[in-house]
């Protein structure tokens, strides 16, 4: 467990430029709070979109966009020193990491082979399934290649380091199960989890072959998301920005969670700060992937469990 804090010592004493600032934070709390309501509680008239593959890239890009790069922006105003505003390797990245993000989301243009090659009744979860590994890859190469075209020469793929204490991390989860199993009772995450209910379509017996294969694809999906958020968005941005990456990172980290369950949406953005430092500090994706996945199983289990 003294592992655990000795990774969450105190920033300031690092070379990074000073992380925290309460006007700072008070300022991103109240641009994501204004998203969330708009988002949850949107006003008459507002969810009238065209339904076009162009138009929903644009406006997802948008959405992640807009508070990945003005909580960058204001950075100006509350840090004294904010040198890394001016790194073009960091615009690359506030304005390329939505567009990939967003892709993988409308990235659906291969319906029709799976229409034409399964016919069951369990088509829509295949569908999934390949859905799920195909999203997987929008994320790695694009993340892969950036890692290979500017940091390949001085660094491991990002995140990748192996040398971690990994107990820390299985104990967070365990002091997490309270929280996770109050939620798991709530009606808004009864009707999203568990999710492989909801691909799947039943719970009996001769479906857990099914069950198995979806929640090992939903594992691997957790690894291609830490890998981009916390791999490209804070792992390879400390040279550039220490950790000033990390509330921009959950700003965006926020908004793709929306749509799912309120609670969670407003806990991803301090879960994704707490991984952030720790994914900064420790230079591995691991240790966020034992808790998304630790969390994410919990979830599904407990949930499952009111269905039975």
């Amino acid at each position: 467990m003294f592992h655990f804090f000795g990774e969450l010592k105190p920033y300031r004493q690092q070379k990074y430029l000073p992380f925290f600032s309460v006007g700072y934070v008070i300022a991103v709390l109240m641009m994501m709070t204004a998203l969330v309501t708009l988002h949850y509680y949107p006003p008459a008239g507002w969810s009238i979109r065209p339904n076009s593959t162009s138009y929903r890239f644009l406006s997802s890009y948008i959405l992640y966009l807009f508070p990945f790069a003005i909580s960058f922006l204001i950075q100006s105003l509350f840090f004294s020193e904010a040198r890394h505003l001016k790194s073009k390797w960091l615009w690359v990245v506030i304005f390329l990491a939505p567009a990939i993000f967003s892709f993988r989301i409308n990235f659906n243009f291969y319906g029709f082979f799976i229409d034409a090659l399964i016919t069951t009744k369990q088509q829509q979860y295949w569908y999934y399934l390949f859905n799920r590994l195909m999203k997987i890859i929008t994320l790695l190469l694009p993340v892969s290649l950036f890692w290979f075209i500017k940091d390949r020469t001085v660094e491991t793929l990002y995140g990748f380091k192996t040398a971690f204490h990994w107990q820390p991390y299985s104990l967070l989860v365990l002091l997490m199960l309270p929280a996770v199993a109050a939620a798991s009772s709530h009606p808004s995450f009864l009707k999203a989890y568990p999710a492989a209910y909801y691909v799947i379509g039943s719970n009996q017996p001769g479906d857990l072959p099914l069950w198995i294969l979806y929640e090992l694809c939903y594992a691997l999906d957790f690894l291609s998301i830490e890998y981009f958020f916390r791999g490209l968005l804070v792992i390879a941005l400390i040279k550039i920005c220490g950790m000033h990456s990390i509330i921009p990172a959950a700003c965006f980290y926020c908004c793709i969670h929306f749509g799912k369950p309120l609670p969670e949406a407003i806990g991803s953005f301090f879960g994704a700060c707490l991984l952030g430092l720790i994914s900064h500090h420790t230079r591995s994706i691991w240790p966020g992937l034992i808790l998304h996945i630790g969390v994410a199983a919990s979830i599904e289990l407990l949930c499952y469990q009111q269905l039975t």
